[in-house]
């Protein structure tokens, strides 16, 4: 039975590096289903259930369970317990792409070279459609659809590549890994997506200081999440000081900092427990500013930035977990070997910041994108001294 297993999952990770890199919102589905069907494969095969690690385990346990705690403090708690429910059948299915067992049995010798070439083929194509102006989205969605509906796409496809390309530069491939960052560059630089060019140039950044100081690049980064955690107060005082200068960017980034500006007023409000899971959009968006911005006009749908999501709605104890999971996760590249943890570090920045500058943090494919990304170095981490090797020859 095993075999089909690893069939399955060559499917799985083809279709999120093809459809996906079209179908942002088609990565949640890839990533829980196929949480879900490991999980059955390796009870049906072992007799028993394979555990996620114990730490992972604690976490998510802690996180959901310190947010069931403030369910009557919110604001809306019929609105928050359903956010609750549905974040929980998000962490669940996908803790189990974390278990050795699973990624284990989704191994198979040639899963990093059908990745890499479905991969290069999804980015070629997505490309190809944005030079084109759209041609498959207009005829598929009206002339109205705009370019931005592949943006989600895109920034998933950016996370996932560092574990492929850490594949192919680890068993000395370095051509197909060249072959296939210039296959990425393309879309990347036609999309309209600001996030994410900015995660895939960050990210090839801290691959290379990763592969030239380890140490210091991951105790960078981990400064670096602490440092991030104040950003609304920042976003804050940026606006205030020099409103003048932040009206002239670019209007996604001048609209993401009024988002940021009035939402750090909620938050001082409530800055302990916050106002309730998924009660970012009943917010109110005028006090103090309102009558100077020019795009949160209403109240924003979502926060646009992790840790502004999390403080406003969770408070103290969820902004703890978020960098909890971020060290967590940074303890995990450290554990790697080391041609691979350079691009570890770099595909944690990349989620990072796809996390700070997306929209909802809430969102199933975006979790996904993680856990999908995080399955592919276990599988790695446990392949790296058996043969054959994971890349054919």
């Amino acid at each position: 039975m095993k075999k089909p297993i690893a069939i399955l999952c060559l499917l799985t990770f083809v279709a999120a590096a093809t459809l996906g890199a079209f179908n942002g919102g088609a990565w949640g589905a890839l990533g829980i289903g196929g949480g879900i069907l490991f999980l059955t494969a390796a009870c049906l095969i072992d007799g028993k259930y394979p555990p996620p690690p114990r730490s992972l385990s604690i976490l998510m346990a802690a996180t959901l369970g310190l947010w069931a705690l403030e369910l009557p403090v919110s604001s809306d708690v019929a609105l928050s317990a359903r956010t609750w429910l549905h974040l929980a059948s998000i962490f669940i299915p996908l803790i189990w792409l974390a278990a050795p067992r699973a990624q284990q049995l989704g191994f198979s010798p040639r899963f990093v070279s059908v990745i890499a070439a479905a991969m290069a083929a999804g980015a070629l194509a997505l490309g190809a459609e944005l030079a084109s102006g759209g041609v498959l989205l207009h005829a598929l969605r009206g002339p109205n659809a705009s370019l931005t509906e592949y943006n989600r796409g895109i920034a998933h496809l950016v996370i996932l590549s560092f574990p492929v390309l850490a594949a192919l530069w680890h068993h000395r491939r370095r051509a197909a890994a060249l072959a296939l960052a210039l296959a990425l560059l393309f879309p990347a630089s036609l999309t309209d997506s600001h996030t994410a060019k900015l995660a895939l140039i960050l990210g090839v950044a801290v691959t290379g200081f990763g592969f030239w100081q380890p140490v210091w690049t991951r105790r960078a980064l981990a400064a670096g999440a602490v440092v991030i955690l104040p950003l609304p107060f920042y976003a804050q005082r940026i606006f205030s000081d020099f409103y003048a200068r932040v009206e002239t960017w670019h209007p996604s980034w001048t609209h993401r900092m009024e988002i940021w500006d009035y939402l750090s007023y909620r938050i001082a409000e409530r800055p302990l427990l916050g106002w309730g899971l998924g009660t970012t959009h009943t917010l109110d968006v005028k006090h103090p500013h309102g009558n100077l911005y020019h795009y949160a006009t209403a109240a924003a749908p979502h926060a646009h930035n992790f840790v502004t999501q999390l403080w406003v709605e969770t408070g103290l104890p969820g902004l703890g977990c978020g960098l909890a999971l971020m060290l967590l996760a940074l303890r995990g590249a450290d554990k790697l070997s080391s041609s691979l943890r350079p691009f570890a570090l770099g595909g944690w920045t990349a989620a990072v910041v796809t996390a700070s500058f997306g929209f909802d943090f809430w969102t199933d494919a975006l979790w996904a994108a993680f856990a999908l990304s995080a399955f592919v170095f276990g599988m790695l981490q446990q392949q790296d001294h058996r043969e054959p090797d994971l890349v054919d020859a």
